[in-house]
């Protein structure tokens, strides 16, 4: 009887460990709602920066240290938006804006990488990526506001995620192919929305959806805070002001994960109306990304009418 309880016990065992379902941590809620559509509910997905929350000013609590610790994988999007995770203690790591092929990178312009600051969190990284400015562009790591860019990584992600649970490729690979359809239909969506503002001048509360514009042909004319957490000084807010004058823009944006102080400076020294344009989501009516996308969508078509 022994015997067989024990052998019980081991086959028992060996069924939740094939059953138990990867534990993946994801630094933001793009990022989250790009894996889930890959994983769909075979995996556990922790995400480290709550929705009202950027990323680019976020520091990890100690609790989500321990977890990250835990996890089989962790992926983060870049140096410049959420490198503080490149210091937490996980067995793997996955930057995904290396994932994404060079035809799909959107550089910073050297203004650009003047101004796109980074908080004391990411100060390690920072010195990092500084070191790299003289041999490599700066890129902006904002790729998820584009659905063909996202397309684009969907198979890389897939397999990657499948090599740390092999047991669970039928269904990575089902929902991939799925979610690669919904993209393109998406793309067709978005741009027969957006045909009509073409070459329109956009001024962005900070530079996270520059792919966006380029995919449907906006012109990105500046950002109010191009350095994200750090308001704009006087002098940066008269000359941003005269600009936005001098090319006719229709609207001004803010996010809801900054402070709206100077967007609201601005809207008003420009008699332009403020829209709130939102790159995170995560929140109700924007947790997945297909209604993520569309409200924003929604929103430039909005402001810009």
């Amino acid at each position: 009887m022994t015997n067989k309880l024990l052998f019980l016990i081991l086959i028992l065992s060996s069924l939740v460990q094939i059953e138990a379902k990867p534990r993946i941590i994801v630094t933001s809620s793009p990022i989250d709602a790009i894996i889930s559509e890959i994983t769909g509910n075979e995996a556990e997905i922790v995400t480290l920066v709550s929705p009202g929350s950027s990323p680019h000013t976020y520091s990890p609590k100690p609790s989500q240290v321990s977890k990250s610790e835990k996890a089989d994988v962790l992926f983060y999007v870049s140096d410049y938006l959420d490198g503080w995770a490149a210091n937490l203690n996980t067995k793997k790591k996955i930057k995904i804006i290396d994932l994404l092929q060079k035809k799909y990178q959107l550089p910073f312009s050297d203004e650009d990488e003047h101004q796109h600051g980074h908080n004391s969190h990411n100060d390690k990284n920072e010195k990092k990526a500084k070191h790299k400015k003289s041999s490599q562009q700066v890129i902006d790591p904002h790729f998820w506001t584009d659905p063909i860019c996202v397309k684009s990584i969907v198979d890389t992600l897939t397999n990657i995620l499948i090599n740390i649970s092999p047991e669970k490729e039928k269904q990575y690979k089902s929902n991939s192919k799925l979610f690669i359809a919904k993209l393109e239909d998406l793309h067709k969506e978005i741009a027969q929305k957006m045909k009509n503002f073409k070459d329109e001048n956009i001024f962005l509360f900070h530079p996270s959806f520059r792919y966006f514009l380029k995919r449907y042909e906006l012109t990105y004319a500046g950002s109010i805070e191009p350095s994200p957490g750090k308001e704009p000084s006087a002098d940066f807010i008269l000359k941003l002001v005269k600009k936005i004058k001098s090319q006719k823009a229709k609207a001004l944006y803010t996010e809801p994960q900054l402070p709206v102080g100077p967007a609201k400076t601005i809207a008003e020294a420009a008699s332009l109306k403020l829209y709130t344009l939102d790159p995170i989501g995560g929140v109700e009516g924007r947790k997945n990304y297909f209604d993520l996308m569309r409200y924003n969508t929604n929103t430039f078509i909005k402001s810009l009418k």
